[in-house]
């Protein structure tokens, strides 16, 4: 039998195994199931793992319970409990089910099942795969319907006709997928896709629940692919009725390195900056937008005035630091993309890689030994002290302290 796991992380592999004994133990057989599958077989790195029980999942996870003495949270509703084994591995144990849909785009219908039941629910064969993770029959590949085979010829396929007829966030995560992967969709699987985008099957799914799928093109390496890849076939028309993706201003975004948190905010903020604000307004509410990302909106819409601010003062840290400051940190790298001029790009990286983290060594603590008692008159100190730091270089404490003397005059 091919050894699948021989790349795998050990220590996670060990546990694999601790929990395969377990369940045969207790007579149950357990599975690896879906993404992890897949990318185990792909050789790369996958930090949650799904586990299908031929069995009660529940009863099995308190079994465990007592032997790795694990803390469980379960979903009794969903037969699902999950665990955290390490930092770094999250587990979840699930019992085998069949569903049906009672209507296209709803949320399916589930019932107790086998594993190739199971395996059929999942959206595509190369995520419709299993290894068997019982000692005797470790690493067993499961894989009814050609996943290894599609994974070896990089498609992307449906295990049947009515895949996004049933479940429409289907075309985005194929989508995804293919950009992730650099696979391809077999042409069956393209041509029921367009079928559906164009018959406009995303409709019978509730927007704020679409849009969470949308949002995981946003958070991969290089969403532009993704968002090219819908735009040409008509699949970004969930968000307004022909929308157009403008390729030009979201492009630049790749290139730049920031909290991988904050750049799938910043092509949201690309990608609806176009248009207009009773549209913008609309989209909030459709698609159930933060509070957080509404005031971004709101923010870009000052974006002219920002950077003719932002000119008046190029020369000077501490005032660059009092326009950004305030703004939310994707509006100030939205801010950096927009501007032309060398000399203000300058001053906005070295914001963004130094200034906004800009902090003193003297405390208030240091200000009550000069005199100083009232908190209101500390803070505009130490407030004065920073910007001076800013434009002047302060290096050491004692240059902190020495300005706080001058500007002051403390004796």
């Amino acid at each position: 039998m091919e050894n699948h796991f021989k790349k795998y992380d050990k220590k996670s592999l060990s546990f694999i195994e601790k929990l395969g004994r377990e369940a045969h133990r207790h007579g149950v057989l357990a599975y690896l199931v879906g993404g992890a599958v897949r990318d185990i077989l792909l050789q790369r790195s996958h930090l949650d793992i799904d586990i299908v029980i031929d069995g009660d999942a529940i009863i099995f996870a308190n079994q465990l319970k007592k032997t790795l003495k694990i803390k469980l949270t379960v979903y009794p509703q969903f037969g699902t409990v999950c665990f955290r084994h390490t930092d770094n591995l999250e587990i979840d144990l699930v019992s085998a089910r069949k569903e049906h849909y009672l209507h296209p785009g709803s949320l399916p219908v589930v019932s107790p099942g086998s594993i190739k039941d199971d395996l059929f629910r999942r959206d595509f064969t190369i995520n419709a795969m299993a290894l068997c993770i019982n000692p005797k029959q470790f690493g067993q590949l499961i894989d009814p319907w050609g996943g290894l085979r599609d994974l070896k010829n990089k498609k992307i396929r449906i295990l049947h006709g009515q895949s996004f007829k049933d479940d429409p966030t289907r075309i985005l995560r194929a989508v995804r997928f293919e950009q992730r992967f650099c696979f391809r969709m077999e042409p069956a699987t393209l041509k029921l896709l367009k079928l559906a985008v164009n018959t406009g099957f995303f409709q019978t799914v509730k927007p704020p629940r679409y849009f969470a799928e949308f949002r995981k093109i946003l958070a991969e390496e290089n969403p532009l692919l993704g968002l090219k890849r819908l735009n040409r076939f008509g699949g970004l028309n969930f968000i307004e009725d022909a929308f157009q993706l403008n390729v030009k201003d979201i492009k630049h975004t790749y290139d730049i390195i920031c909290p991988v948190t904050i750049k799938p905010k910043i092509y949201l903020l690309f990608l609806l900056a176009g248009l207009n604000e009773q549209t913008q307004k609309l989209i909030f509410k459709k698609f159930h937008l933060t509070a957080k990302e509404q005031k971004s909106f709101l923010q870009i819409r000052s974006i002219s005035g920002i950077i003719e601010n932002l000119l008046k003062h190029i020369s000077q840290p501490s005032a660059i630091y009092k326009i950004l400051k305030p703004l939310m940190p994707e509006v100030v790298w939205y801010t950096y993309l927009q501007v032309s001029d060398k000399k203000l790009k300058q001053a906005l990286s070295q914001y963004l890689e130094k200034d906004q983290y800009c902090s003193l060594k003297i405390t208030g603590e240091d200000l009550k030994k000069l005199g100083v008692i009232s908190g209101q008159r500390m803070g505009r100190i130490l407030k004065k002290v920073l910007y001076f730091k800013m434009d002047q270089g302060l290096r050491t404490k004692q240059d902190e302290l020495k300005c706080v003397k001058t500007l002051y005059q403390f004796h």
